[in-house]
């Protein structure tokens, strides 16, 4: 990055902060604007000048079946979150599922590198504990946009906690920051397509603020089509 980039950079940081405490009268549907804008302003900064050329390079260079292999490995060590989250919701029937993938998969699959449990008919399936929280009939609270890790909302960010705490790659030594930052960079490789259509269609910061803004008030309202984006706006760079 030129060094008059970086100072323009900091300059535009400093000044959202500053009109942020002139007179801040805070929208009801965006009570953390104050904090929002800037951390976004950053992650975008971030993400347009460090993630998003890794995630290109790791999308087209790097081998398919490699990607799949990591993106497998990932996917096993939550299984046993995903278990608890399908408990609480009631889905014994699931956890078990979940479970048994789990088991199968270590053994049979190389410490879940291999997927042997879907060829076998156990199909990976999903739950965090923000659709515990959801079903319990905790409201999603405030947008809220975290420095680095991405736009959400209160109740996932609190959610995201309790995910990372429930995941056996804790007591595993597999939440190094090189394992983190691979499921990051796996997330954005797939959904290329998508940010840069955010992007295309965001002409300045604050279409683009409204855009991310929709996108994810639609995942917490439970209307969003797309999973997927969702996943990634919500847990990598942005």
């Amino acid at each position: 990055m030129q060094p008059k980039h970086h100072h323009f950079i900091c300059w535009n940081i400093l000044l959202f902060f500053l009109c942020g405490c002139y007179r801040y009268d805070p929208p009801k549907e965006d009570p953390l604007l104050i904090i929002n804008a800037p951390s976004l302003y950053i992650n975008t900064v971030i993400d347009k000048s460090v993630i998003e050329p890794i995630a290109v390079f790791y999308h087209y260079r790097v081998p398919l079946s490699v990607q799949g292999m990591l993106r497998n490995f990932v996917n096993n060590i939550s299984e046993p979150g995903t278990a608890f989250n399908q408990i609480c919701q009631h889905k014994k029937q699931s956890a078990l599922h979940s479970i048994t993938r789990f088991f199968y998969n270590s053994i049979w699959g190389l410490f879940g590198i291999f997927d042997p449990a879907s060829r076998k008919g156990l199909l990976r399936e999903t739950a965090s504990f923000d659709d515990t929280l959801s079903g319990m009939g905790l409201p999603p609270g405030p947008y809220l946009v975290v420095p680095v890790l991405g736009p959400s909302y209160a109740r996932k960010s609190c959610a995201n906690i309790i995910d990372f705490i429930l995941n056996p790659g804790i007591i595993l030594g597999y939440n190094d920051p090189a394992i983190i930052a691979q499921r990051g960079i796996t997330i954005r490789s797939d959904n290329l397509a998508s940010f840069r259509q955010i992007y295309a269609v965001s002409p300045n910061f604050l279409s683009l603020y409204n855009e991310v803004k929709n996108i994810t008030l639609q995942t917490a309202s439970g209307k969003t089509a797309s999973q997927d984006l969702d996943d990634s706006l919500n847990d990598d760079i942005f």
